[in-house]
């Protein structure tokens, strides 16, 4: 995972780009295809902000945070775009409908053939008795 920083109205901060670039690695358990974040901290009077931008090859996600400090900024920002990811993943994990999987279409096989199997028992016994 590329990591790209950016500093608007304040000074830039080693120390804050090792905290955020430590948060930011609990991500990575996310995504299998190589990415990049642009990460963005702002000060604007009294908020502070983090703005990340995730690009890969499946698409591109937004995710921000705005706090008095600017580590909860990053905090927040972190987990807005953990929630996407795992939203992003559980979809691809469960792309498929149940009914066109295989094990649905064996169930409604044989769901199907268990109907047609006691029609014709119906039919045999009342043959049978006639």
């Amino acid at each position: 995972m590329k990591l790209h920083f950016t500093f608007k109205h304040m000074s830039s901060s080693s120390a804050l780009v090792e905290y955020t670039a430590d948060k930011l690695s609990r991500l990575e358990k996310f995504e299998m295809k190589p990415s990049q974040i642009q990460c963005e901290f702002w000060v604007d009077r009294h908020e502070c902000g983090c703005d990340l931008v995730l690009r890969s090859a499946n698409g591109q996600m937004k995710a921000s945070g705005v706090s008095g400090e600017i580590h909860q900024a990053v905090e927040q920002a972190i987990d807005k775009l953990e929630r996407q990811l795992q939203k992003r993943k559980s979809k691809v994990q469960h792309h498929r409908r149940p009914e066109f999987s295989q094990d649905g279409q064996l169930a409604r096989t044989n769901e199907s053939l268990e109907v047609e199997h006691a029609k014709l028992l119906k039919k045999r016994t009342s043959r049978e008795a006639s």
